[in-house]
């Protein structure tokens, strides 16, 4: 064998001559594994399976009435995918502000530390909210927030983000949605305001943009001169009528629930079978390398 060769035997001989150590490593790291995995509290996920709201009525009347708004010099046009939007914007800071945060969802988002199931209430963390006053006790780390210890939206939205999950399937367009926290009525809370607010903020938004298209070909209706131009805007406006009847029926107006939230029975987090066994395998590199180090440098 060449000089400096690996042997896989010798290396094998060598760590077994110190199993001792090796073990006594090994342990110390998977003692450390243990305390670290029981020491993390529990986090449960509320899951949400949705589909895409069946109508196309909307964007297919759209391009009627882009068409025809081209001719007054605006452009009606709407090209953007209704499900991928709605994706984006639940995941936007101005989502977040407007329609989910309030105080409640401030408090369990920022202060919590753990639940108590016997009875179903959130635990907080003392140093940062006292929660018999209701006052924040924490120190802001944010510079120009130093005067106020309350969490700004800002900083809550980091926090809302990282308990976030929300996937498209490609193949099927289904969407799933979860939410993380502390407490499993918590999670499916917060995944049901979700479903609900962004199904009602985009549903009035629609309801807005479809009364300014009516309100645009009345008043082309009105000023044309033309017996053809007339026509088409009259059979435009009974149109629009219909999808503004649709939008303000149409609860589901973004996402029909397939699968609705629910309270989890089973925690979602820490996975402390991994975090043993990761703890495990770090004892065993280190213990092995610190060995052959020490062969190695002394021969």
């Amino acid at each position: 064998m060449n000089q400096g060769e690996i042997n896989i035997y010798e290396i094998i001989s060598i760590i077994s001559r110190k199993k001792f150590k090796v073990i006594s490593i090994t342990s110390v790291f998977i003692l450390l594994s243990l305390i670290l995995a029981f020491s993390l509290p529990n986090k449960y996920s509320s899951y949400a399976l949705l589909a895409p709201s069946d109508d196309d009525s909307s964007s297919d009347m759209l391009g009627q009435l882009g068409g025809f708004a081209s001719l007054a010099g605006l452009n009606l046009d709407e090209t953007a995918n209704k499900t991928d939007e709605a994706i984006e914007r639940i995941q936007s800071f101005e989502f977040f502000k407007t329609y989910i945060l309030n105080e409640a969802m401030l408090v369990d988002l920022m202060a919590a530390k753990n639940w108590n199931p016997s009875n179903k209430q959130v635990i907080y963390n003392s140093y940062k909210y006292d929660a018999s006053s209701g006052i924040w006790k924490r120190k802001s780390f944010i510079p120009f927030a130093s005067i106020s210890k309350k969490p700004s939206a800002q900083e809550a939205y980091k926090y809302y983000k990282n308990m976030l999950s929300i996937t498209q399937n490609s193949k099927t367009g289904f969407t799933e949605l979860s939410v993380t926290h502390f407490s499993p009525y918590v999670a499916k809370r917060w995944c049901d305001s979700i479903i609900t607010e962004i199904n009602k903020s985009m549903r009035e938004e629609e309801r807005i943009r479809v009364q300014k298209s009516i309100d645009f070909l009345k008043e082309e209706y009105k000023n044309s001169n033309y017996k053809e131009l007339k026509v088409t805007a009259s059979s435009l406006v009974e149109e629009q009528m219909k999808s503004l009847m649709f939008v303000e029926a149409s609860e589901s107006f973004v996402f029909k629930v397939i699968d609705s939230p629910i309270v989890s029975e089973f925690k979602s987090s820490p996975k402390r079978l991994i975090i043993l066994i990761v703890g495990l395998i770090l004892g065993l590199l280190t213990s092995s390398s610190v060995i052959l180090f020490n062969h190695y440098r002394q021969t």
